[in-house]
């Protein structure tokens, strides 16, 4: 199986200037097709073996009687959602939604996906997920932003034309930018490749 840190942070976003935060998240991680919660955290409890992961990986710390939540899984290869809900009832707000690999290097299973279903708007409102790639290597990555293409799978108010830009953590230039995918032949057979689903050639 493949060792994982998954977190659901709320309340300490507070702590880098983020407003509006959640206030006690909870985090269900769910294999894909299935109801049933394969594992679940409300608040991570300040345990030192769950303090100690995350300084394994190098995610920033949390206060020990933060309502944050934090699940240690080994989990068999297959596809997997990690739902992030308000513990509180009518509870919103602004959480961040985090997954770190465990495993040694070379390790026999890979994380090979990772993707973010949110709602998508303009300056504050745009959706902001980040990445981190260790070693001394460039890495070859496929990201998308899918939002017309979401409707194939019964998803309403999908984004109707979304753009995305990648911009180093700190910095505010930007390295990869797109607007609307060119449905070319590498880029289908990268879809292909990397398990992600089609898109239509046409699509935005």
């Amino acid at each position: 199986g493949k060792s994982l840190l998954v977190r659901a942070v709320g309340p300490t976003l507070g702590s880098f200037g983020v407003a509006g935060a959640l206030a006690d998240p909870k985090l269900d991680v769910i294999p894909a097709g299935a109801s049933a919660t394969m594992n679940t955290n409300d608040d991570w409890a300040g345990g030192p073996m769950m303090a100690g992961a995350f300084a394994g990986v190098g995610a920033f710390a949390l206060p020990a009687a933060s309502k944050d939540a934090a699940v240690l899984a080994t989990l068999p290869a297959a596809g997997y959602s990690a739902r992030i809900t308000s513990s509180a009832i009518g509870g919103s707000g602004i959480a961040i939604a985090e997954v770190y690999d465990r495993d040694a290097t070379g390790a026999a299973g890979r994380l090979v996906n990772v993707s973010t279903l949110g709602f998508v708007g303009t300056g504050e409102r745009a959706l902001v997920p980040g990445f981190v790639i260790a070693g001394d290597a460039a890495k070859l990555l496929l990201i998308r932003a899918v939002g017309p293409g979401l409707a194939q799978f019964g998803v309403g108010g999908t984004l109707a034309d979304p753009q995305l830009s990648v911009i180093p953590s700190g910095q505010s230039f930007t390295v990869a930018s797109n607007d609307t995918w060119d449905g070319s032949t590498t880029l289908t057979a990268a879809f292909a490749q990397a398990g992600a689903f089609a898109l239509s050639a046409s699509s935005k």
